[in-house]
């Protein structure tokens, strides 16, 4: 029985209130996260759950710098 505690416990930790924390402080979608985390994973394995959410992180800040950017072309 505490072994299945554990597990829900882990579980809960690890799929909801991770990506949660996280996507707080980077202001990410806690779906976002979970997606990011899940993806690491089946790409990468550990080294790439780890590497996730930093990675899109980065990929957001890149996206709306760029979409942001003001236009540099001129009216015809």
């Amino acid at each position: 029985m505490l072994f299945g505690f554990w597990l829900v416990w882990r579980g809960v930790q690890d799929y909801v209130n991770t990506p949660y924390v996280m996507g707080e402080g980077l202001d990410l979608h806690p779906l976002l996260a979970i997606f990011a985390i899940l993806v690491g994973g089946e790409v990468a394995g550990v080294t790439g759950i780890y590497l996730s959410i930093p990675v899109v992180a980065a990929l957001r800040i890149l996206w709306l710098n760029w979409t942001r950017r003001p236009s540099t072309r001129k009216a015809a």
